[in-house]
């Protein structure tokens, strides 16, 4: 067992818990008439009647603290995926505020953007495996087995993945 799956399985993961919502805070601002707006009421009104606001709510409802009960169970972290807005809000700001250097932000938001596509792949194609072989007793030679820690599963996962979205894979047919 590797020391970061002895992490989650400790009672660490209350340390992890805290640090994840602390890294939720937002800082909120907005433009009008060309310039930055700080002010405390008028982006607190502007926020709170806004779509944005709703999504935000909705993403950090704290459903993942059920996992002090359950263990980890990834599925409860599903909300989160509504702060996504707030990644692509980022890109557009920093690519407007750098100019000289647009290139390098758009060549970093390619490639976080593909680490999470390769990083669905990874997650999928795990599921997929773990179901068929625990269910069905599967074993061919594209579904995975389960030999090894969590951590060297979800490498050779997260390799297929990388290869499925590159397209260089030679994957075999499911």
């Amino acid at each position: 067992m590797s020391s970061l799956e002895q992490f989650f399985r400790s009672d660490k993961k209350i340390l992890w818990l805290v640090a994840d919502y602390i890294c939720d805070l937002t800082r909120i601002k907005f433009i009008r008439d060309g310039m930055w707006v700080q002010d405390i009421k008028s982006t607190s009104k502007k926020y709170f009647n806004s779509i944005k606001f709703i999504f935000d709510i909705a993403s950090v409802i704290p459903i993942d603290i059920l996992q002090i009960l359950v263990g980890i169970f990834p599925l409860l972290r599903l909300n989160r995926w509504l702060k996504v807005n707030s990644l692509w809000e980022f890109f557009d700001r920093w690519d407007r505020s750098v100019q000289s250097y647009a290139f390098l932000v758009r060549l970093i938001r390619l490639f976080v953007y593909l680490q999470i596509v390769v990083h669905l792949y990874a997650c999928t194609y795990f599921k997929i495996s773990l179901w068929e072989t625990r269910n069905y007793q599967i074993n061919n030679e594209w579904v995975y087995n389960f030999k090894d820690s969590h951590i060297n599963n979800y490498v050779y996962s997260y390799l297929f993945g990388l290869k499925t979205a590159s397209t260089i894979g030679n994957n075999p047919q499911p």
